[in-house]
This record gives structure tokens, C-alpha cells and sequence, in this order.
């Protein structure tokens, strides 16, 4: 994943996220929300903690994120498996994630991942 980011976004960066689970074809009908509208404040100040379900994400951006964030083309190799360690079985099905990123109540960024857990097969 790529993205580029235009001005310094500085520690008024706030997000904004829903989750939503639907079923293996990932019909509409069937989603239902698991976290509606979520806000993070702060962001800034806890994206380089160490030891959390973001780490590895983080860890995986180049050029290194700090705050506040430069502008710069960063780009970022996303493990899924070092994400899912932080969280118990996750169940199959086509899992929806909007993101929205904000700076002083405006959207600068909006952010969309899809992503299908297969059952495993011994």
C-alpha cells in the first residue's frame, strides 16, 4: 500500500473507524457492524508504541512514521498474521473496514480494506 501524504499532519490527527463482518461472499444483507464510528484521538502520540496490534503495521512503513507526520510517498508491506496474533480466532467471513482520517474536524483521508478469512484446513 502506498500513500502520499501533501502538508504535516501534527498531533491534532484524529480517525475515525467502522467494522463490519458479512458472510463468505460477502453479501450486503448479511454485514452487521462489530465497532460503529470508533474515534481515535491522539494519533500522533500513540502510532510508534511499541507492542500493539498497530506495531508491526508501523514498523512496516517507509519512510519511518514520526510525528508529525513529513510530507513524503511512504509505503507499507501490511502482515495480517502479526496484526491477528493481538486478537482471539477471528471468524470466517468477509470482514469491511472504513477508516476516516481528521484534522480539526475535516476529513483529510478516507481509507477502505476488504479482506476474507478463510476457515483453516488441517
Amino acid at each position: 500500500m502506498t500513500w502520499v501524504i501533501e502538508n504535516e499532519l501534527g498531533n491534532d490527527l484524529e480517525g475515525l473507524t467502522s467494522v463490519k463482518k458479512c458472510d463468505s461472499q460477502g453479501t450486503p444483507e448479511s454485514c452487521e457492524y462489530i465497532v460503529k464510528n470508533l474515534k481515535f484521538t491522539k494519533i500522533c502520540e500513540k502510532m510508534t508504541m511499541k507492542n500493539q496490534f498497530w506495531s508491526s503495521f508501523v514498523d512496516g512503513v517507509k519512510p519511518q512514521l514520526e510525528c508529525p507526520l513529513k510530507p513524503a510517498t511512504y509505503t507499507v508491506e501490511i502482515f495480517l498474521n502479526d496484526v491477528f496474533k493481538y486478537f482471539f480466532a477471528v471468524p470466517t467471513g468477509v470482514w469491511k473496514t472504513q477508516m476516516s482520517y481528521l484534522m480539526q474536524n475535516e476529513v483529510i483521508s478516507c481509507v477502505n480494506i476488504d479482506f476474507k478469512v478463510y476457515e483453516r484446513e488441517f
